[in-house]
């Protein structure tokens, strides 16, 4: 077929007219016209590359890690309170305390677990 391309629709990547794989990434070519347009008229959208994929995981990752901290800065801090006189703050403090603690450590988990790649531990949540 003169004038086409084929392009892969996992990946974007170029096709040889006989591939029944794509070379960049080893998805199955579905249809012998999949993926093609006319060379010449622009090109179709591709999937998104691998560097954007991770940056989008690192900024999630580290807005569920600044969460975290905030978590366990905001527990620690209720923990040190004073009672200021007031009778029952000191339980009502390292109750909120104990909660934010823990709040931040499963959103610290959970940064960790999307940073790493680590489905296993995402499945958890």
């Amino acid at each position: 077929m003169v004038g086409y391309i084929e392009y892969c629709q996992g990946c974007g990547g170029e096709l040889p007219s006989n591939a029944r794989f794509c070379q960049r990434c080893g998805r199955p070519v579905s249809s012998p016209y999949s993926g093609q347009q006319f060379a010449g008229f622009g090109s179709y959208p591709s999937a998104p590359s691998e560097n954007e994929n991770d940056s989008t995981r690192a900024f999630v990752a580290a807005i569920f890690g600044i969460i975290g901290v905030a978590g366990l800065v905001g527990g620690f801090a209720f923990l040190l309170m004073p009672d200021w006189g007031m009778p029952g703050a000191r339980g009502m403090f390292a109750v909120y305390g104990i909660g934010a603690l823990l709040v931040g450590i499963v959103f610290l988990a959970i940064g960790i677990a999307i940073y790493t790649k680590n489905d296993k531990m995402l499945d958890r949540f």
